[in-house]
């Protein structure tokens, strides 16, 4: 009996360590460097990150009241611009150059200054599109696990960003996958048209490779108050690391 009382005794001890051993992996597998790791990893790794230096986006950007073409090109370097065309019209142009940010409304109008605020969304655009979540302090950024979260079926692992700028964002990632199937922020659509910030979501969908990297070809986004699609943005062709006279950044010269 005593044999058995101790053989018992073992064996609670040790279920009880594996059970700690158990809790202690899952909230080491939990944390937040852990998920960016096998975030990156998912994406094509940090070399493919590393490797980018520019890239090119054809865009279908369809709204609640319009359908434009975009050509978006960005930089590591932190330049950037965005042609968007109605037909074959240029009817829209905004970047950062050498000499700062600018916006033009269409071919031969005014080029004027870009709101402060307006230049944030810019550059985080930059960040966001070359970048992601990768390296994220070496940016000046920071991470935060908000734990899980349920969400149409499936228990996300839930990121809030803070980026240098005091901006929030929070990305849900796959459990599986690893990907960033959902983004929310508090933001303007269009900051120089209209400043009003508004919560919104964004779900990215059928992701494919560009340059080695696993992105979203499609993203909706909805107003998280009326669930109203406000946006949905579509990749049609991509290219990268091409030199800045290929991606044509500068703005547009103005006649005298």
């Amino acid at each position: 009996m005593r044999a058995l009382l101790t053989y018992f005794s073992l064996a609670t001890t040790l279920l009880s360590l594996l059970l700690r051993v158990s809790v202690a992996r899952g909230a080491e597998e939990n944390t937040v460097d852990t998920i960016l790791e096998r975030h990156v990893a998912a994406m094509g790794g940090e070399a493919a990150v590393q490797g980018l230096t520019s890239l090119r986006f054809q865009l279908l950007i369809e709204e609640l009241t319009f359908t434009v073409r975009g050509d978006y090109r960005a930089t590591a370097e932190g330049l950037m611009r965005i042609d968007v065309y109605d037909g074959d019209a240029r009817v829209f142009s905004e970047g950062i150059d050498a000499r700062g940010a600018w916006q033009q409304g269409g071919e031969g109008a005014e080029i004027e200054a870009v709101s402060p605020s307006g230049l944030q969304a810019l550059q985080r655009g930059i960040d966001q599109n070359l970048f992601g979540l990768y390296d994220l302090e070496s940016r000046g950024h920071r991470a935060a696990n908000l734990g899980r979260e349920e969400h149409e079926g499936v228990r996300y692992h839930r990121l809030r960003v803070t980026l240098a700028d005091g901006f929030e964002r929070d990305y849900l990632l796959h459990p599986r996958t690893w990907m960033i199937d959902y983004v929310r922020e508090t933001s303007a659509l269009h900051p120089d048209i209209d400043p009003t910030a508004r919560p919104v979501e964004s779900f990215n969908l059928e992701f494919f490779e560009v340059c080695g990297l696993a992105r979203a070809q499609t993203t909706h986004t909805i107003d998280m108050a009326s669930r109203e699609r406000i946006q949905r943005t579509t990749i049609t062709g991509a290219e990268c690391n091409l030199s800045n006279a290929a991606l044509e950044l500068d703005r547009p010269v103005q006649n005298p």
